[in-house]
């Protein structure tokens, strides 16, 4: 049987004196820029374009090969 006592989940206290906020230079360098969004939707267009290649592999050969699609 498990005993909660030895499991339970321990929390650290973290305290400051000092916050200072960001300006938007700073704030545009943590957030990776643009880079990191068009890197995900180039991704995500070419698993979606490999995933309807493999879904229709024989039409693709045929489209490759110059030949009439397969019904």
């Amino acid at each position: 049987m498990l005993n909660l006592k030895l499991h339970e989940m321990k929390t650290i206290s973290c305290t400051t004196t000092h916050f200072t906020p960001l300006d938007d230079q700073e704030i545009q360098t943590t957030r990776g820029g643009i880079a990191p969004l068009l890197l995900a939707i180039v991704a995500g267009a070419s698993v979606a374009a490999s995933g309807q290649i493999f879904r229709d592999w024989e039409n693709f050969k045929a489209g490759l090969a110059g030949r009439a699609p397969i019904n």
